[in-house]
């Protein structure tokens, strides 16, 4: 989902990091009245805020950490000590 999906029927998308507030803005006939690239944080080339870009990328990011984590931790148990387990 990019900016424009989230937008929908709503007036106002709002920026945390825009002086402005908000970084679309319509008014009451559905006519943009602030327009997404006028805002330093948007993406043209995606339609999206870059800082939801970088969030989803880190939560990528994130998930193939986790597999690389449980990929490593069965192969080390497997050499480690995995195997018999009577002293």
């Amino acid at each position: 989902m990019n900016l424009t999906e989230r937008l929908g029927e709503k007036r106002i998308l709002w920026c945390p990091f825009s002086e402005a507030g908000a970084c679309v803005i319509k008014n009451a006939d559905g006519e943009s009245v602030r327009e997404p690239n006028e805002c330093a944080h948007y993406n043209p080339e995606t339609d999206e805020c870059v800082h939801v870009e970088a969030a989803r990328a880190q939560i990528r990011i994130a998930k193939e950490l986790s597999v690389i984590d449980k990929h490593w931790s069965a192969r080390l148990s497997i050499s480690v000590g995995g195997g018999d387990t009577d002293d």
